[in-house]
């Protein structure tokens, strides 16, 4: 209870060294994809959605983290496009530079909901699907509501449980101090908080990518949609929606960074244990972001389980920990082979 209390009299100490401004033009780096045609936008309802696109062949979906975007997933476009898929990174609704309108539809089913619609208006009936985090939440959702529409499943550090809730989102859901920290505070102070937290090594953050989320927080409307979607995350139901994750019928691979402060390993395992057709890999020397802080390590698994469903010899890459091979599953079984 110290501890909270020193931390937000520091956040109310920070609120008066600077007031936020705004922008409405995309930055420096999504500028040159919006350029060269990697970034494009489809109207889906009233919502212009922005996506990342790249490569021709099975889609894959990636689904990006709280205070995230498309950008997320720079890392994984090139690699899976080479590997034969259509890879599609959509800003969710009030991320990015999708549209961020005052309906309080900012719930993962509403989120679920717009991936499938999505889908459609860019005319791609069936998927694979991957999310990280917030977006392994919506997933989850997507792939129960919608199983018919997708192939395969990744979870990356997953939300998934009811859980305790990391600082920032704390914040974000306290009343006054939700709306006065995320308009008051500056947005490299809240980035940067929010990195540091995620990766597990901050000297592998690069400059750009304090930039990058910085920019993408100054858009007009960020922080009131950050404030919305932190109200939204946990449905009235968390019991029953926690009951169905044992009837996700897709193919699962389960990545965890070992050293997640944000959302523990245990949920990781929970989920191995209560998806039947799935298989946990740990991955070692990162946190809550594997996608983005050990690249080299989760780009040839995912291409692998996508293509496959299999990831063979995961036991002996490095970096990796395979629970199922230790304990004498055999690191050459399908997703859920283990069982």
């Amino acid at each position: 209870m110290h501890v909270r209390f020193a931390r937000v009299a520091a956040c109310a100490a920070l609120l008066l060294l600077a007031s936020c401004t705004s922008t409405t033009r995309p930055s420096p780096v999504r500028a040159r994809w919006l350029a060269a045609g990697l970034e494009k936008v489809v109207p889906v309802g009233t919502l212009d959605v922005h996506y990342l696109e790249q490569g021709s062949g099975p889609a894959v979906v990636l689904l990006h983290g709280y205070g995230g975007s498309a950008y997320d997933w720079r890392h994984q476009l090139a690699p899976l496009a080479a590997a034969g898929f259509r890879v599609l990174a959509p800003d969710l609704k009030g991320a990015g530079y999708t549209s961020r309108p005052e309906d309080g539809h900012y719930s993962a089913e509403d989120q679920a909901d717009l991936v499938a619609e999505f889908m459609t208006a860019i005319g791609v009936p069936r998927a694979h699907l991957v999310g990280n985090s917030y977006g392994g939440g919506v997933a989850l959702v997507a792939a129960l509501k919608y199983a018919p529409r997708f192939e395969r499943l990744v979870l990356i550090n997953s939300m998934c449980y009811a859980q305790k809730y990391p600082f920032y989102i704390w914040v974000a859901r306290a009343p006054i101090l939700g709306h006065l920290s995320l308009t008051l505070l500056p947005d490299r102070f809240m980035v940067g908080y929010v990195l540091h937290e995620a990766y597990y090594k901050k000297e592998r953050i690069p400059q750009e990518v304090y930039d990058e989320y910085t920019w993408q927080l100054g858009y007009a409307g960020s922080r009131a949609a950050l404030l919305r979607m932190a109200h939204a995350l946990v449905p009235d139901d968390m019991e029953e929606r926690q009951a169905l994750i044992r009837k996700i019928p897709q193919e699962t691979l389960v990545l965890w960074g070992r050293h997640d402060p944000i959302i523990p390993l245990a949920h990781g395992e929970r989920l191995r244990r209560e998806i039947v057709r799935s298989r946990l890999l740990i991955l070692e020397d990162c946190a809550h972001v594997p996608n983005q802080e050990k690249p080299e390590v989760v780009n040839p698994l995912l291409a692998e389980f996508l293509k496959q469903g299999t990831v063979r010899g995961a036991a002996g890459a490095a970096g990796v920990t395979d629970p199922e091979a230790a304990a004498g599953g055999g690191a050459e079984a399908p997703a859920g082979g283990g069982r």
